[in-house]
């Protein structure tokens, strides 16, 4: 059992990022939510992609973890944006479920839904894509430059081929037979001096 409390905030980063990875469509019901001493993640994927973010969170309680489907992630998600000055105070049991301190003194259960997970080691697969090692070859991008190529129409199927020569030369897009684009990438110096993203928001140089 561990019982913590992060903030509403913090919380709602990351339940925010983990819907992203899990939409109404996705083919995985549930994400993973893991709170180990000293903080709390949440995991999901669409099987095409994969999120992981986690938060800083006072508890010396053993590891515990559970499942949760999108609905409860999105009430989660609910509650914490609520919470902008405020902490958010949740009990979870080891794959048992997890419950919320509500504004009223209660507490609202979510329970564990790993009987939906498919399949059965779905987060053991994750977890090790997630700590493979980092290949050698660094591209630094900017996600929203992604977005544009989402919003491409093409015959077919509007998958895009990527062309990636180096990490400082524009990484070439192409998708269907007629489009093609390219993004830049941002440079690794400048962007671990940022005071946003620092050398901890990269991987390290190899």
């Amino acid at each position: 059992m561990g019982r913590f409390q992060i903030p509403g905030p913090e919380l709602a980063r990351l339940t925010h990022n983990a819907l992203a990875f899990m939409p109404a469509r996705s083919a995985v019901k549930v994400c993973r939510v893991h709170q180990n001493i000293g903080s709390l993640s949440i995991m999901a994927t669409d099987i095409y992609s994969l999120g992981y973010d986690s938060a800083s969170v006072e508890t010396e309680n053993d590891t515990a973890q559970i499942d949760l489907c999108r609905a409860d992630l999105v009430e989660l998600d609910k509650i914490a944006r609520a919470r902008k000055k405020d902490a958010v105070e949740i009990d979870i049991r080891h794959q048992d479920g997890l419950s919320i301190l509500d504004d009223n003194g209660a507490w609202m259960p979510m329970r564990d839904a790993s009987e939906q997970r498919n399949p059965v080691d779905l987060w053991d697969r994750c977890y090790d894509l997630l700590t493979r090692e980092t290949p050698t070859r660094l591209v630094l991008i900017d996600p929203k430059m992604m977005a544009a190529f989402g919003k491409i129409k093409a015959a077919g199927e509007t998958i895009a081929d990527l062309s990636i020569s180096d990490g400082d030369e524009q990484i070439s897009v192409k998708i269907g037979s007629t489009f093609v684009g390219a993004i830049m990438p941002v440079d690794r110096y400048t962007a671990a001096q940022s005071e946003e993203i620092g050398a901890e928001g990269l991987w390290p140089s190899i």
